[in-house]
């Protein structure tokens, strides 16, 4: 990728996590941003270093997706870096994945119960980075679990994560039968 691209990805990445108006899919990622603009910006130098990784593209995507203020410098940390490896371990083993973290939960009705103003012991356990955003979003599919959480939960932290589940919702393609058998097999 050029360093041009790798911007423009980046760009358009964030600003779908951070914009309820714009939408990365439905506008395929574009923008209205131009080459020599790019030249002249002083981080110029950290979207070339990027661009020369080897899969910049996860270390935006698992950047982004965890901390979706992220700037360009810090995607080339070593946090990042790792965040990068765990995300691309998570979806290459996908169904696996999403079997080990749900099985830790004794019942998956208590699990997604949200209480008035009290958070599920999913969405806790996501806050806590105990359970992958990947399995809480597969949750989300199979239940319709936001517009649920919604009617239960007012505080402007639930609104940020709100936001953060319905964007990251497209990146998550599942058959959705599949997981749902996933789930009875493992909760009977």
């Amino acid at each position: 990728m050029t360093p041009f691209s790798i911007y423009k990805f980046y760009v358009a990445l964030k600003r779908h996590f951070n914009d309820k108006n714009y939408d990365f899919f439905k506008y395929k990622g574009k923008l209205r941003l131009n080459e020599s603009s790019f030249e002249n910006r002083k981080d110029k130098y950290f979207f070339t270093k990027l661009a020369s990784q080897e899969d910049c593209v996860s270390l935006v995507v698992a950047g982004i997706t965890d901390n979706p203020s992220v700037y360009v410098t810090d995607l080339l940390s070593e946090e990042c870096k790792r965040l990068s490896r765990d995300y691309k371990k998570y979806h290459q083993s996908f169904e696996y994945s999403f079997k080990e973290e749900i099985k830790k939960y004794k019942n998956f009705d208590e699990a997604i119960k949200a209480k008035e103003n009290q958070y599920p012991e999913i969405i806790s356990d996501l806050l806590r980075k105990e359970i992958s955003l990947d399995t809480v979003s597969v949750v989300d599919k199979l239940i319709n679990g936001c517009d649920y959480w919604s009617h239960h939960l007012t505080d402007p932290m639930w609104e940020d994560i709100n936001m953060k589940l319905m964007k990251y919702r497209p990146f998550v393609d599942i058959n959705t039968k599949k997981y749902k058998s996933i789930i009875m097999n493992t909760f009977g």
